[in-house]
């Protein structure tokens, strides 16, 4: 015999009144009495992924991050002023008997990143006025420059490169 294909399946009960049913150990032996060893075919399909488990528990929290500082600092001038990086997000309070210009430099000259805020206050009796640098533009309602009277505040927000947006008490 070239080969030989031996096929059964034996299920020997063993029962008794007071015991479970189980099955009985045999060995399967080929004719010639060496031990019959089953073959390994090729492996199977994979079967369908099973469904996601349930979350995990949520993580401690972070630490508290610092908090914000609300004070917003002022930059106090009695002439005429052109402001520079230091000014961005704060006041600069104009503060004069005689009229006064805040002048907004071009990007050439002081590159504030776009977005850019910082407010104008006239804390003295003098007009302030806000003018446009060399190849600036400010936008504003009806094109008004000047801050409205004393005590009264603008912002000047950075829109473009050059460009500037003022708004607030205007005159």
């Amino acid at each position: 015999m070239d080969s030989q294909r031996i096929q059964q399946t034996v299920v020997v009960p063993a029962a008794k009144a007071d015991e479970t049913i189980g099955l009985e150990r045999m060995s399967l032996f080929k004719e010639d009495g060496s031990p019959f060893v089953a073959g390994v075919g090729p492996a199977g399909a994979a079967g369908a992924q099973g469904p996601a488990g349930a979350a995990g528990a949520q993580g401690p929290a972070g630490p508290a991050g610092p908090a914000a500082d609300p004070t917003v600092i002022s930059n106090s001038q009695v002439a005429s002023y052109t402001p520079v990086l230091s000014d961005a997000g704060k006041v600069v309070e104009m503060n004069a008997a005689g009229a006064t210009v805040l002048t907004v430099p071009p990007n050439s000259g002081v590159a504030f990143p776009i977005g850019t805020v910082f407010e104008v206050a006239r804390m003295g009796a003098g007009a302030v006025s806000v003018a446009a640098g060399a190849g600036v533009t400010i936008r504003s309602r009806g094109g008004l420059l000047a801050v409205g009277s004393q005590y009264a505040g603008a912002s000047l927000r950075k829109r473009a490169t050059d460009e500037w947006v003022l708004v607030g008490d205007l005159a």
